[in-house]
Order: C-alpha cells, then structure tokens, then sequence
C-alpha cells in the first residue's frame, strides 16, 4: 500500500508510540486492537479455536449385542490453561465495552465507509460472530440477581466468568453461575473466550483486505506497528545524564525539553564508581554492569534521560 501524507507524518516520533494514541482514528484503534489479539497464542491455532468455541459433552454408546443393554459414557470436554483463556480475553475485552470508543459494534456498524452490498454481508457475518459469542449481546448488562430456582443461560454464565469474578467483581453477575463448579463455568467460558477470538481474527482478514483494496482509508502503520513484545530483557539504545544545581525543577517527562539550566554530562563534582562482578560463567573475569554515581559534593542534581531508538 502506498503511504499517504498522514502515514508519514504518523512515523515521526515512532518511539513515543503510546502517546500517538490519540491521533489514530476509532476504526485505526479497533484494527490495533485486532492485531494484538491475533498475536495472542491462543489465536495461533484456528482448528482448536473452532473446536473450542463448539465444544459440548459427548456420549460414547455400548451396546451388548447378546443382551442389548447399553452403556452410556459421558465423554468430558477438554479445558484450555484458565491463564491462557483469562489472557486472552483481556486482549478482546476492550472491543466489547463501549467506553473505549472502539467496541466492534459502533465501529462496525457506524464507522465504516460506504460500501458494496457483498461487503456489507461480510461485515454483517463479523458483526453475527461477536454477537453470538459477547455475553451481553441481544440480552444487555443483569440489572436484577438470579433469583431462587431461576435457570440460567450459557451468556449469563459467561458474564458471570467475566465480569462477576475475572475483571469484575460483579455480585449481581455472579448469582448467574451460582452453585456451578468453576470447571463447569470455565468450559462455557472457553466457549465464548474462543469464538470472540476467531470473530477478531475474521475482522482483521477483511480490514486488511479492504484496505489493500482502497475501499476503507486507514493510516498503513495500523497494520504495522508493534502492537506487542515477547522480550525477557531490555536496555536503551542510548542514554544521556543531564546536571543542574541543586533546587532546579525536574522535568515532568521524557520528552519535556530541558532547560537551560540543565547541562549534558556529569560534572567534576561527581565521582564515578564502576560497579564491577564477577562473572560466574568465565572464571576470573569480570563483568562492568553499569555505573553509580556518588555525589561528593553538594551543588548538584543529576537527572538521567533514556531515549529508545528501536
């Protein structure tokens, strides 16, 4: 795709990235959003998520054929890592609720572009797939508890997983899975986990597509940016020391350009003291890790400033 004005001007500043945040577009924020939940590992395996997302109890029937009884065996539904599932559907929340301004229906409904009728049946088969699977959909937010003897829904069930005990604590939520063991509820909430996950993922194939195609205009860095890390450690590229005398105002964030009365450098006031260890893996050698500044005098105060250039 060829890069308008606004893509270019969006890569200025590419290492302030979350405070970009407020220049992307709803339906740019919603395809982020996508893409960080198609980064997850449980969207890595579409067969086992459509699996998942139908899965019920089975019975695996014997017969005698001398005598003709038969025994019924009540096969048990595999359960996904409840980590994995409560991860994952941190990632897909955001797209559920409205006050984040990118919930799939207002942005599917209501942001998109004019578009041709085969289109629009492919954006009403995304929008079908969200609903089916978000636990509000159709019947909205309990405003009453379940009352005594009252039955219960798989939706209900799975709010109560959701808001009633994972990112809520939800009481009125929570009497829709009252009396269920937590598996029993953990396999309906695969279930919706699953599908909101697969309904995410049919959503960023047709963006992606529409935008190859000219028919929706979003900023290309929504299809590009790092919307996640996978890195166990991590040091800047650079960092600069700043100085100023004692009582100087610090700065308020990193990218506050510093004052005049901020000087690069360490002074002569400062002693620095090499921090050195030993390192296990090489016998007698030795490691510098970093450096710590002692101030020996009192006329000073050091600020630091890391830049990320990566």
């Amino acid at each position: 795709m060829k890069k308008s004005a606004k893509t270019e001007a969006a890569e200025v500043g590419e290492a302030a990235a979350f405070s970009m945040q407020s220049e992307w577009s709803p339906l740019e924020r919603f395809i982020l959003r996508l893409r960080l939940v198609a980064a997850h590992s449980l969207a890595q395996d579409r067969e086992l998520l459509e699996r998942t997302a139908t899965a019920g109890f089975q019975f695996q029937v014997t017969r005698n054929l001398e005598t003709g009884v038969e025994v019924w065996d009540l096969q048990p539904v595999p359960l996904l890592p409840a980590e994995q599932l409560e991860s994952a559907i941190a990632r897909v929340r955001p797209l559920l609720v409205t006050s984040d301004g990118i919930d799939y229906e207002s942005i599917l409904t209501s942001k998109m572009p004019t578009i041709s009728e085969e289109q629009c049946s492919e954006v009403d088969a995304v929008l079908r797939a969200f609903r089916e699977a978000d636990p509000d959909s159709s019947i909205g937010r309990p405003r009453e508890p379940r009352g005594p003897g009252e039955p219960t829904t798989d939706k209900r069930i799975a709010g109560a997983w959701l808001y009633g005990n994972l990112v809520h604590a939800d009481a009125i939520r929570q009497t829709f899975a009252e009396g269920m063991s937590l598996e029993s509820v953990l396999m309906v909430a695969q279930r919706m986990t699953c599908g909101l996950v697969l309904a995410s993922l049919d959503a960023l194939s047709l963006l992606k597509r529409l935008a190859a195609e000219g028919v929706i205009e979003v900023n290309d860095r929504a299809f590009e940016r790092q919307v996640e890390t996978r890195a166990t450690e991590w040091a800047p590229q650079e960092a600069r020391v700043y100085s100023a005398p004692v009582g100087t105002a610090m700065p308020t964030s990193l990218d506050e350009p510093v004052g005049e009365e901020w000087e690069e450098g360490l002074p002569d006031l400062l002693e620095i003291t090499p921090r050195v260890t030993r390192n296990p893996a090489t016998p007698g050698a030795r490691t510098h890790t970093g450096n710590s500044a002692s101030e020996t005098g009192s006329a000073v105060r050091v600020g630091s400033r890391l830049v990320d250039k990566g």
